[in-house]
């Protein structure tokens, strides 16, 4: 890693010295694209105010003691900036300023022109850098987007770095030497260095520290030599909340890659679809101690040798409480490789559907390797679970292993998951309470506290009932686990939506809530009119204010200031129907128009979003291009695993399978969901049926106003008759009050 020093903004502030008035107070400064001069004082916005680079106001700013703020408007400025000094840079304001800023409507681009780094901040305390498109970077040594070298308490923020590179050095879209930087809620994507770090680099020495927070950021489609996600070396990171998927590297890590990191955490991030040449698809960790690698959710990435989802290389660490499923290694360890003296303690995993070439598609012990595994379900990997080798140990106990493994509290049960691509454990699951307590991290990868009944389970997910919240108007919200029913609060709510074990409630003119299964938190005094939920974050269209972002961590992040119609998550992504505006998808890095057409309904499955154009038919769209399916307005649609129900209305249900639809029946449904393959239907007066593929079979003869689902069962509320369970061949009476709506959730 070259060192690189900057003079350029230096000698350009000695230049200017004798020309600019005398030193002021620190304050702020104004830079407009339209109507800005270099030649105003810079004390606010507007002709003969306003400056017309950034550059040029960090230079007024260099010259005034303490902390000064440059705001700039909306536009595209195509230079490369240098920061030495305390200084912080706010974009996002509309082109003729004002207070408010908006990221999504008031770009604020700083544009390299193809030359040179972007943004420079070198030997300075306490800069923030918000809310700005910097791209177009290419700078032939390291950072071509941002580099950072020998600074502290620097902050990246809400920004999108995009195409950006770097030649011959490190860092595409971000490069961090010898420093102390947070990279917070940024999209970093289309970066590219021929070194390593294609979205981000961290690099230190020995005796000089370098320490980097990334977090809450989209890293996505970077690629590199080495670490094409996040490159980190002799450097303390944290990576923690992240969107890291489809970046590329010529050789290891694909997504994130450790070198010789004196200690690093890498939790509660979705680590998807990367690829590495050769090791480390998801992660790879060479000659780091103390790693941490905890509460992630690691699928389907690839390496070309070792290690599709994690490659661990004469390194010394923790794996708990992660999802490693459906990663592909072309030679061994399609779920985790240990090589070259590495050791590990691999605790409450749930390693699943992996695939290696040659040996074991689970986990893959060698040369002189140690791996310890508890709690942990290995099932359903290819060609076997796990496999050791030359002079390597591995021990397992208290652990759910296909085909059986020798170990204190093995067993070898089908961990009887929730559904497919969905690892909560049901009821019956021989995993529940089958784990011991000793190592077993406090909370399971959702935060659900350990043990929840007797023992630990095994895997990720501890096993907590699966309820459901109905909201009965005006005697309140009440939850029921499965046998008991429970008040948790006396308002009437508009609408609730189950997270997890977790429950959001909007009271109307009382705002936004949300019941983490003990307390309730108000959120925002903003009413909520559709919320779409993910793993570790929720979409919350709040109307006239725009679409949001929730994170698990209980930060909020702007993603458009238009008003959806419906908002749902395909892929870890957004599809929303902004109306007359059209179906836009949003990919963690930006929003991209799908169809300029208003959908009626719209609707995901696993590969595939179905949408309802009205009198223009139904069409489906598979991630490149919309083919038409009917010509047929549906009433309403629904889909599982690959399979399309539509309700047209008089034409009845038909069924939609390979490009071929199927008559089911000619009666009209009231409504339609999927009990895991089978589907229940509302036939109004003729009562609830469901369809197994082949036969329909009456199930009750009343007629629900709705139905939900919560594992095998379907829950109906009858109105006067009250709320009732079906579990595929008995009704079970809950309640005899009429609900409004209910939603499933966890306990």
């Amino acid at each position: 890693m070259a060192r690189k020093i900057q003079f350029r903004a230096w000698a350009m502030l000695a230049a200017c010295l004798i020309f600019l008035p005398a030193a002021s107070l620190a304050g702020d400064y104004y830079v407009q694209k339209s109507g800005g001069n270099d030649a105003n004082p810079g004390d606010g916005w507007g002709a003969g105010h306003a400056l017309a680079s950034i550059q040029a106001a960090i230079e007024r700013a260099g010259l005034n003691p303490g902390a000064d703020v440059i705001h700039a408007a909306a536009g595209t400025y195509a230079e490369n900036i240098s920061i030495g000094g305390n200084i912080t840079l706010y974009g996002g304001y509309g082109p003729n300023g004002g207070a408010a800023r908006d990221l999504v409507l008031n770009e604020t681009i700083i544009d390299g022109g193809g030359f040179g780094t972007v943004v420079t901040i070198s030997e300075a305390e306490n800069v923030v850098i918000d809310g700005f498109v910097i791209q177009n970077g290419m700078e032939a040594g390291a950072g071509g987007g941002v580099y950072i070298e020998g600074s502290s308490g620097v902050q990246i923020l809400k920004n999108q770095i995009q195409n950006n590179s770097a030649s011959g050095d490190w860092g595409g879209g971000i490069a961090v030497v010898y420093s102390d930087v947070t990279i917070r809620d940024n999209v970093i994507q289309e970066n590219h260095t021929d070194i390593h770090g294609g979205g981000i680099s961290f690099f230190g020495g020995d005796s000089v520290r370098c320490t980097g927070y990334v977090i809450g950021n989209s890293i996505i489609n970077n690629s590199s030599y080495n670490g094409a996600g996040i490159m980190g070396q002799n450097a303390q990171v944290f990576i923690m909340n992240n969107y890291i998927k489809g970046n590329t590297a010529r050789h290891d890590g694909g997504g994130i890659h450790l070198e010789s990191c004196p200690s690093a955490v890498v939790s509660l991030n979705e680590i998807s679809a990367n690829q590495a040449d050769y090791d480390g698809g998801g992660v790879f960790c060479s000659n780091s101690s103390s790693f941490s690698i905890g509460k992630n959710y690691i699928s389907n990435n690839e390496s070309g040798n070792w290690g599709g989802g994690v490659c661990l290389i004469a390194s010394s660490g923790d794996l708990v409480n992660n999802v490693i499923s459906a990663n592909v290694a072309d030679a061994v360890g399609g779920g985790v490789s240990l090589y070259e003296k590495a050791s590990a303690r691999i605790i409450n995993n749930t390693i699943v559907y992996n695939q290696g070439g040659d040996e074991s598609g689970g986990i893959e012990c060698y040369n002189n390797s140690a791996c310890t595994v508890i709690n942990s379900i290995v099932w359903a990997n290819l060609p076997n679970q796990l496999h050791s080798g030359d002079g390597s140990t591995l021990s397992v106990t208290y652990s759910d292993i296909q085909d059986a493994y020798t170990g204190t509290g093995n067993i070898n049960k089908a961990p009887l998951f929730y559904g497919e691509d969905d690892y909560y454990l049901t009821a019956a699951s021989p995993c529940i309470d089958a784990g011991t307590s000793a190592n077993a991290p406090d909370t399971d990868i959702q935060g659900t506290s350990r043990p929840q009944k007797s023992g630990c389970d095994m895997g990720a997910y501890e096993f907590v009932k699966r309820g459901f919240a109905a909201d009965f108007g005006e005697k309140g919200v009440y939850v029921f686990d499965g046998s008991v029913w429970t008040g948790i609060t006396g308002w009437n709510p508009e609408n609730i939506v189950g997270w997890g074990t977790r429950l959001f409630a909007d009271f109307g003119a009382n705002g936004l809530y949300l019941f983490d299964g003990k307390s309730w938190t108000g959120l925002t005094g903003w009413k909520a009119e559709n919320i779409a939920v993910c793993h570790n974050r929720v979409a919350i269209d709040f109307g006239a204010n725009g679409l949001y972002c929730y994170h698990d961590d209980g930060t909020w992040a702007v993603l458009s200031d238009w008003n959806a119609e419906n908002v749902i998550v395909w892929k870890e992504m957004l599809v929303a129907d902004f109306g007359e505006k059209g179906l836009y998808l949003f990919d963690g890095a930006g929003w991209a128009g799908l169809s300029g057409w208003n959908p009626e309904n719209i609707l995901t499955d696993e590969e595939t979003v179905f949408a309802d154009f009205g009198a223009n038919g139904l069409w489906q769209y598979d991630g490149k291009s919309w083919t038409g399916i009917s010509g047929w307005n549906p009433e309403n649609i629904a889909a599982y695993k690959g399979k399309l129900v539509a309700d047209f209305g008089a034409n009845g249900i038909y069924g939609y399978y390979d490009g071929i639809w199927t008559g089911l029946t000619n009666w009209n449904p009231e409504n339609m969901v999927f009990r895991n393959r089978i589907l229940a239907v509302d036939f109004g007066e003729k009562g609830l049926w469901e369809y197994d593929g082949e036969t329909w079979t009456g199930t009750c003869g009343w007629n629900p106003e709705s139905m939900t689902i919560w594992e095998i069962y379907v829950t109906a509320d009858f109105g006067a008759n009250g709320v009732w369970n079906y579990d595929g061949k008995t009704w079970s009476g809950l309640v005899g009050w009429d609900a409004e709506k209910i939603e499933a959730i966890d306990f």
